[in-house]
């Protein structure tokens, strides 16, 4: 074994020493990468990301997987007719003594083997485009830092012998810009009002450094703010930054300009329309939507807490629980996360395959929205079996199988009941043995509790009450165990990182 890694270092190195074999007359293999920041290295993973091209990938500071491609070669045959012409002795060596179908599995052999090592990087070969393209790449990530006159420019070394080359950016950023003078234009009086009433500070400030993401992310705070207030139909497009570029104190001004309307279309003709705050008059919810009844007749309705419930056969969740989940009532206000915390609400009941929630204007007004839920529910029951074989030095034999059975929705609140059946049997040195058992489980979408401690935990938080009860009877030599269990588990989701249990 020490032997063959010997061999296979020494193989490596010897071909090491002609790594550029495969790179054409006239080119150039990009050995390394310097970056150069106001006549500093700078190695950081911020700017490596923004270089197109790299040299070849090293292990121990050698190019190894460039050393298995020159092992291969590009012009070799590809098919095995082609490489027997190209190695008749062995081919037909191979054919006599054996069969044609040994010669062309001999044949295939080699050709996976040279497809294997030229599955690896070939040479990188430094490319002007791509070397200007990185200028840009830097140009464009300093800018946007804020270093409105910085300059880039590359030398590419090349070494005509060796076939190498190497490339150096250098960055001049020149002094950043601060943000100075911030105004911020709100058009619509609805809007307005939104925004100076929000606890939430802008991110933009004056003497900050320009940075493009934080204007980013200010326009990604605005339309989380609007959208969570009732303006449904708010896009980012109707916001706008104007920086001025005038001022030659490294200082500029934004206008930050949010529109005031929004174009509708009316009658193939589109008009602007002031923003309104929006409510939800009307919830309905399909509680056996599918594609295939796409059409048919709603013939069963229930109304609870405001919400229609609506079924193409029967009603069969109660909508005293399924109303829980939904936490857009009717009357109240247009929420984005309200509409995101109802589908998530929704699929943690695991009764549904698809949650589609759809918002429509009610003809002949236009700050009133219907909400329309459709839930396509997953088949009621689910049947599991599991078997098992085994065999060891102390059991000869053994088979084991369970057998389970779910039923979603079994008291009509979305709860999933569970019912295991197990056994097992084995034959071993010392005789025979068997066990068998059964549990139930329930998994209710609520917290279940006594003396009120269920209201400690908010609907918004997904809580789920799990009882188990089991019990299993085991024969064995020299041992005779029966058990019974009991379980009682409460969880609930505190945030998106953080689960109690």
């Amino acid at each position: 074994m020490k032997k063959l890694s010997l061999s296979l270092l020494l193989l490596l190195l010897f071909v090491s020493c002609n790594s550029t074999k495969n790179v054409a007359e006239g080119k150039h293999m990009l050995t390394q990468n310097y970056i150069y920041v106001d006549s500093v290295k700078n190695n950081s993973s911020d700017i490596q990301k923004y270089i197109l091209q790299k040299p070849n990938p090293k292990f121990l500071n050698l190019p190894v997987g460039l050393y298995f491609y020159n092992i291969g070669d590009p012009n070799k045959p590809k098919t095995p007719a082609t490489w027997g012409e190209k190695n008749p002795r062995s081919y037909n060596f191979i054919k006599n003594v054996f069969s044609e179908k040994q010669s062309i599995a001999y044949a295939k052999t080699f050709i996976g083997l040279n497809r294997w090592f030229l599955n690896y990087q070939g040479p990188v070969i430094v490319s002007e485009r791509k070397v200007k393209n990185t200028e840009n790449n830097l140009l464009t990530y300093y800018k946007n830092q804020g270093y409105f006159k910085s300059k880039v420019t590359s030398d590419i070394n090349r070494d005509s012998i060796s076939k190498k080359a190497t490339v150096a950016y250098r960055v001049s950023k020149g002094k950043p810009t601060l943000l100075d003078t911030i105004n911020f234009k709100i058009e619509s009086l609805v809007l307005d009002s939104i925004y100076r009433n929000t606890s939430t500070p802008s991110l933009l400030k004056k003497g900050n450094q320009y940075n493009d993401k934080v204007f980013r992310n200010e326009a990604s705070r605005v339309l989380k703010l609007f959208r969570n207030n009732g303006i449904y139909n708010f896009t980012e497009s109707a916001l706008g930054f104007y920086v001025d570029s005038t001022r030659t104190d490294n200082k500029t001004n934004v206008d930050f300009l949010i529109s005031g309307n929004r174009l509708q279309e009316t009658d193939g003709a589109y008009i602007n329309t002031p923003y309104k705050v929006q409510k939800v008059t009307e919830v309905n919810v399909t509680t056996d939507y599918s594609f295939t009844k796409k059409g048919e007749p709603l013939i069963d309705s229930l109304k609870y807490d405001g919400i229609n419930f609506l079924a193409h056969r029967k009603i069969k969740y109660n909508p005293k629980y399924l109303s829980q989940s939904i936490f857009l009532k009717p009357g109240s206000i247009y929420k984005d996360t309200l509409r995101n915390l109802t589908r998530n609400h929704l699929k943690s009941l695991k009764n549904f395959k698809s949650t589609n929630i759809k918002f429509t204007p009610i003809s002949g007004t236009d700050n009133e929205l219907k909400m329309d839920i459709f839930l396509a529910p997953i088949e009621k029951f689910t049947l599991g079996l599991e078997t098992e074989i085994t065999h060891s030095n102390i059991r000869e034999i053994g088979s084991s199988a369970k057998f389970s059975i779910t039923n979603r929705n079994a008291f009509r609140g979305a709860e999933l009941l569970k019912l295991s059946f197990l056994g097992s049997y084995f034959n071993s040195n010392s005789g025979p043995g068997w066990e068998f058992g059964a549990d139930a489980s329930l998994e209710i979408p609520r917290l279940i509790a006594p003396f009120g401690l269920n209201k400690l935990v908010p609907k918004e938080m997904s809580p789920r009450t799990l009882f188990s009860i089991g019990t299993s009877f085991q024969k064995n030599i020299g041992l005779d165990r029966q058990t019974f269990t009991f379980l009682s588990d409460y969880k609930w989701q505190y945030n998106a990182k953080k689960q109690f249990n």
